[in-house]
């Protein structure tokens, strides 16, 4: 009897579990997550770099003197600006004119020996064919003449090095520019080993060194800008002052420095005004005078992890696909990629959490249109 009351339970318990089963298999599936996406574009870009430089002098130059004596004036005030040629010392001049002039003497007497000599090689060859004299002779008064000529020679070479040695009596700026404190005045013995009277620095061009980075070396090299042709090279001088002349690029350096990993380069500016100073720090804008042409992407769409930069790629069937991807400039809201992307493909810039590799999205904007339509 209680067998039977059981059964029709258990039949009712049946049917409820086959309609839930029926329900579950008539249930539509999740739809795909909706993400949005950009295109790869190419674009023209003009890249700034900027790097910390120091001026310096191109000519820094010692000033010493040439010859000794003892100097008689001072002529040029400390931190005075000079051309070149003009006068800064004098040394006392008056032995060297006294050396000029012996040097003239020896000049004339060596001058007036040779002429002896060859009137006399000239009047014993004429008596050589009349027996007068022997071949002897005439050799012993070749070699006379030789000789005398030789002295003549030297006592030249001594007349010029006697004009040299007054010239540099008195002590000249090489090139223009500003000279330093004087480390001599009136009185003192100065000779060329007695060091720099004074310094002189050029003022006009001036010189920023300042370095890249090897990346940035290899960029440079890959764009083919490291020339001056390409290159733009401009100065900031900081409280929103911007220096009016360009730069000319006028040395790279040979090798990368191994403790740096950094590669120097200089540029030269043109510095009439006198505003760019030896030891001042400013800031090198480095650009291509040209624009450069590459993918772009915006920065949203850039992900990173321990294998370097990535993007999510959507496919023509709306299907994921993860590519790492190699960077170059920062561009505001937008960056440059060097690798792995082509025009024209997308790549998701919001919805990432829910975009996963292999895995169907959708695409915003596509929805949308869908149901407007």
């Amino acid at each position: 009897m209680t067998t039977f009351r059981k059964l029709p339970v258990a039949i009712a318990l049946a049917a409820v579990v086959l309609t839930g089963c029926e329900q579950a298999a008539q249930a539509p599936a999740m739809p795909a997550p909706t993400v949005e996406v950009a295109a790869v574009t190419a674009q023209d870009y003009q890249p700034v770099k900027r790097y910390s430089g120091r001026i310096e002098a191109i000519e820094d130059i010692n000033i010493s003197a040439q010859v000794s004596g003892y100097l008689t004036q001072r002529l040029v005030e400390d931190g005075q600006i000079v051309e070149a040629g003009t006068p800064l010392f004098e040394i006392d001049p008056r032995p060297y004119q006294a050396a000029l002039a012996a040097a003239k003497a020896t000049l004339a007497e060596a001058k007036a020996s040779r002429d002896i000599a060859q009137v006399n090689l000239k009047r014993n060859k004429e008596l050589l064919g009349k027996g007068s004299v022997s071949q002897s002779d005439i050799d012993n008064l070749t070699a006379t003449l030789a000789m005398a000529d030789a002295r003549v020679m030297q006592a030249q070479a001594g007349l010029e090095k006697a004009e040299l040695d007054l010239s540099h009596t008195t002590v000249t700026a090489p090139i223009a520019g500003q000279v330093g404190a004087a480390n001599a005045g009136v009185g003192d013995l100065v000779s060329p080993q007695s060091g720099a009277l004074i310094t002189l620095v050029q003022l006009d061009p001036v010189r920023t060194s300042f370095r890249i980075s090897e990346r940035e070396r290899l960029a440079m090299v890959t764009n083919n800008l490291m020339s001056d042709e390409k290159m733009a090279i401009t100065l900031d001088l900081g409280q929103g002052k911007h220096y009016d002349h360009e730069g000319t690029l006028s040395f790279i350096d040979n090798r990368i420095d191994l403790a740096t990993g950094t590669l120097a380069l200089h540029a030269d500016f043109a510095n009439p005004e006198h505003m760019l100073a030896a030891g001042q720090f400013v800031q090198v804008q480095v650009r291509p005078h040209q624009p450069l042409n590459g993918l772009v992407i915006p920065n949203a769409a850039v992900q990173s992890d321990q294998q370097g930069s990535f993007v999510m790629v959507v496919d023509g069937d709306n299907t994921v696909e993860r590519r790492n991807v190699d960077l170059g400039e920062r561009l505001g809201q937008q960056i440059v990629v060097l690798s792995n992307l082509a025009e024209g493909e997308r790549i998701v810039t919001a919805g990432l959490h829910r975009a996963r590799v292999g895995a169907q999205v959708q695409v915003a904007g596509d929805v949308a249109q869908a149901a407007g339509n």
